[in-house]
């Protein structure tokens, strides 16, 4: 994964909605997105996009089958 896009609101918590995509821009199809040092996870849908209710603290991590998983 080489690129995702965020929308990030207050450090409460908080909903993210965001984008994940590979080097070429295309949509990253079932891409796990974590809250770091949580069990919360949801996956990428066709679209490449995802909507995460987090604590407002936590790190997301990325990560899908075969490529480097990011922070």
């Amino acid at each position: 994964m080489a690129l995702f896009t965020l929308i990030v609101g207050s450090l409460s918590a908080q909903t993210i909605k965001g984008n994940v995509k590979d080097s070429n821009g295309e949509a990253v199809i079932g891409a796990t997105v974590l809250e770091k040092g949580t069990k919360n996870a949801v996956v990428t849908d066709i679209d490449g996009n995802f909507e995460i209710k987090t604590s407002g603290s936590n790190e997301l991590q990325f990560s899908y089958i075969g490529m480097k998983p990011q922070t």
